[in-house]
């Protein structure tokens, strides 16, 4: 039996909209324009969107506080630009990891003639004094019902796995002071109860044992633990 914990669901379809022309923003969090009482940062999570650039799209984006900026391609490859020092692609099972100082700046584009791209832009905000950089690493999504993290620093770790239906999985925070956010990047899941679907979030705390399923083939999460 699963616990019942404290928490709060956050359903796509209720994610803040930005739009220009070739570009598409879903905002989990309160980012640009978009502002809703219920969509305060959780934890070092200050931004979770979720982007989609169209053909020969590009975009600068100025960093306004200290921040650790985590991009993953999910759709295609992201060229990105870093201060005018670091360009390169970013692909498939790789993931740019970005330390940034406020009013920096990093771009990002769209190179194809005819197809789109999604990625997720995940900005975490950074308290340990690490300056300016830029790297990227790869990461492997197996179908083998465990998270693997692709990133970590002391504040927070960044994890990614793929499940098949009926999998089940578990973490355990090893801090009272620690939440867990997810993020059902493709199929459904259910948290301590909870059902959340593709391109839902949730974020769960006071609860130091976290229990899930897959409800669905090729189902894959995307969890953030952070100090609350």
């Amino acid at each position: 039996m699963f616990s019942q914990s404290k928490s709060q669901i956050y359903k796509a379809q209720l994610r803040g909209l930005l739009k220009e022309t070739d570009y598409n923003c879903l905002a989990t969090f309160n980012y640009a324009e978009y502002f809703d009482n219920s969509r305060s940062p959780f934890g070092s999570i200050s931004v979770l969107n979720d982007e989609t650039f169209g053909p020969k799209k590009s975009l600068r984006y100025v960093v306004h506080e200290p921040s650790t900026i985590l991009l993953i391609p999910l759709v295609g490859s992201v060229y990105c630009n870093y201060k005018n020092a670091e360009s390169e692609y970013i692909n498939a099972e790789e993931i740019a990891v970005i330390n940034t100082q406020a009013k920096q700046y990093f771009e990002l584009q769209n190179t194809y003639d005819d197809a789109l791209i999604n990625f997720l832009q995940i900005r975490l905000k950074k308290t340990d004094g690490i300056d300016s950089s830029y790297k990227k690493k790869s990461f492997k999504l197996n179908p083998n019902g465990v998270l693997n993290t692709i990133y970590q620093s002391n504040h927070f770790k960044v994890s990614i796995g793929q499940f098949d239906s009926r999998q089940e999985g578990q973490l355990e925070l090893n801090s009272s002071e620690k939440g867990l956010f997810c993020f059902v990047i493709n199929g459904c899941f259910e948290f301590q109860n909870r059902l959340i679907e593709s391109r839902d979030g949730l974020t769960i705390w006071n609860d130091p044992k976290i229990e899930w399923e897959a409800l669905s083939e090729n189902a894959i999460i995307l969890t953030v633990e952070t100090y609350i």
